[in-house]
Parts: structure tokens; sequence; C-alpha cells
């Protein structure tokens, strides 16, 4: 499985159990996740840039639920892969 797969797999497990809390909330699932997938599997190219598409897409609209977030981080990916 490539490290995208287990990065979304890992995000999927920490957004579900901390949904519609907010945008810092899922900007901060996404910190803990890549943290956790660094330490266990090594750095993911362009990493910055896609935090900030992240944060860009998430910053449109303030109550967000897991499912949407989620699919939002995938979308983002598809074009790191």
């Amino acid at each position: 499985m490539c490290i995208y797969a287990q990065f979304i797999n890992r995000f999927k497990y920490e957004v579900k159990s901390h949904t519609c809390r907010g945008i810092q909330v899922a900007i901060r699932e996404f910190d803990i996740s890549y943290k956790s997938i660094q330490q266990r599997f090594g750095d993911i190219d362009d990493i910055d840039e896609i935090r900030q598409c992240y944060v860009d897409a998430v910053n449109v609209k303030t109550n967000w639920g897991y499912k949407q977030l989620i699919r939002e981080l995938e979308e983002i990916l598809e074009d790191y892969r």
C-alpha cells in the first residue's frame, strides 16, 4: 500500500473520532495523521503544498462532516499520486 493510502487510512481513523468540531480540529487531525505516517514510513513529498491545499479546501465552510473531510483529502491527494 502506498504512503498516500496509509495517510488517508490514518486520517480516516482520526477524523471519525472528532467530527464536527470545526476547521481547526480538521487541520489538527491532518497534522496528527501526517506525523504518525511520517514516523512509520518517512516523509511525503510536497506535504507543505498538500497541507495548504487542504487548509484552503476546508476553509470554504465551517461545519464539515467526516465523510466530506475525507473526500476533500482524497481529491487533493489524487493530484500527487
